[in-house]
C-alpha cells in the first residue's frame, strides 16, 4: 500500500489549534449539529493525538487506507483513492503522539483502558457496533471532546466532526503508555469481544 507522510498540525504538545467546520469538504450533519469548531489545549498524549486528527478534516475516505505515516491507498473499493478508513485515521493520530494502538478497530479496543462515557475527553478512541450480530466493533472514532468526535465515516465521504452520540456505541477506550491494557477486561454486559477487521493485512473496518 503506497503512503505518504500527511502534513499534520505542526504544533508542539503544549500548543492548541482551532479548527474551524466549513468549506468544500463541510457537510450538513456537522451544521445540523452544531459543530462549528473545536479548540484542543494541553500536553496530554490525547490532546496531542486529537490535534494529529483534526488535521486531517476533509481527507477522503478510503476503504483499508492510511496508517501512522498518513493517509494512503486502501484496498477494494478504497484502491484509487488516497485518505483514510476509520482505524487507520485514529492509528495516524496517536502514532503522532507517539502511543501505537494497532492498525484495526479490534486492536484498538484492547490498546488502553476502558473509561466510562461520562468521562471521555479528548483522544479517547470511541467505538460503534453497527452489526450486532458480528463480534466486536466496527467502527471507531475519536473524541475531541465530550460531545464529538473526528471520524472517517464511509466510501464517498471525508474525515469530518460528528456527534460523539449514536445508538449504536459500544464503549471508549484510552490509549497511552500509562494506562492498563484492556485485552483482559471484559466487555459490556450483552457485548462480544471484538473480531479483527482485517482479512490479511487490509483493514474493513469504518
Amino acid at each position: 500500500m503506497e503512503t505518504r507522510r500527511a502534513p499534520t498540525s505542526g504544533e508542539p504538545m503544549g500548543t492548541e489549534q482551532s479548527v474551524p467546520v466549513g468549506g468544500a469538504a463541510a457537510r450538513p450533519v456537522e451544521a445540523a449539529a452544531g459543530l462549528q469548531g473545536v479548540v484542543v489545549r494541553g500536553r496530554q498524549p490525547g490532546a496531542v493525538a486529537a490535534r494529529a486528527a483534526l488535521g486531517m478534516l476533509g481527507v477522503p475516505y478510503s476503504w483499508g487506507g492510511g496508517g501512522p505515516q498518513g493517509p494512503g491507498y486502501g484496498i477494494g473499493r478504497g484502491s484509487r483513492t488516497k485518505g483514510f478508513d476509520c482505524s487507520g485515521l485514529t492509528e495516524y493520530a496517536w502514532a503522532g503522539a507517539g502511543v501505537p494502538i494497532g492498525s484495526t478497530t479490534s486492536e484498538q479496543w484492547r490498546s488502553g483502558t476502558r473509561v466510562p462515557r461520562e468521562r471521555v475527553r479528548p483522544g479517547d478512541l470511541v467505538f460503534y457496533d453497527s452489526k450486532p450480530k458480528r463480534p466486536g466493533p466496527e467502527h471507531v472514532g475519536l473524541a475531541v471532546d465530550g460531545e464529538r468526535v473526528v471520524a472517517a465515516p464511509f466510501t464517498g465521504e471525508v474525515v469530518r466532526l460528528a456527534p460523539l452520540e449514536r445508538p449504536d456505541l459500544m464503549g471508549v477506550v484510552r490509549p497511552g503508555p500509562d494506562q492498563q491494557p484492556a485485552a483482559d477486561q471484559q466487555p459490556a454486559a450483552g457485548q462480544q469481544p471484538a473480531a479483527d477487521q482485517r482479512p490479511g493485512t487490509a483493514r474493513l473496518s469504518g
